[in-house]
């Protein structure tokens, strides 16, 4: 199972406009693997937003 929080905001102004943007959230996955996977011997890394299993 992988789960992870993010925030995230943003602002900009374009002449007299201002904008501001917030964004929270979580999630959880839960990967299955075959039967026949020695869990001992799963590696994973995260690189750049990507999770390799």
């Amino acid at each position: 199972t992988v789960s992870s929080q993010t925030k995230a905001s943003t602002e900009h102004q374009q002449g007299n406009v201002r904008v501001s943007e917030r964004s929270f959230g979580a999630f959880t996955r839960t990967i299955a693997v075959p039967e026949n996977v020695t869990h001992d011997h799963i590696k994973a890394s995260f690189n750049d937003g990507v999770l390799e299993v």
